[in-house]
């Protein structure tokens, strides 16, 4: 939840789905579908990240999952840093 939400400053990164969206990985279908098995495991006791559990469900593959998140990673150090 920390990742993608506003800080004080109004200031936010995007969630990892929304970097899928934009590469054309995934659609926002895909992206509900992956967040809601995200909250059923939560649900379950189990604590994974988003990129995991798309990755365990088959929608995305080791590089792409690395290439979201080194995304991810270059805008948070852009706004933060």
């Amino acid at each position: 939840q920390a990742v993608g939400a506003p800080t004080a400053s109004g200031v936010s990164v995007p969630r990892l789905g929304e970097y899928f969206i934009r590469r054309g990985i995934l659609n926002r279908d895909q992206v509900l579908a992956v967040a809601e098995r995200q909250s059923r495991l939560q649900r379950d006791g189990s604590r994974l990240q988003f990129g995991q559990v798309a990755y365990e469900m088959g929608v995305i593959t080791r590089s792409q999952l690395d290439m979201a998140l080194a995304d991810q990673r270059s805008d948070f150090n852009d706004r933060f840093y």
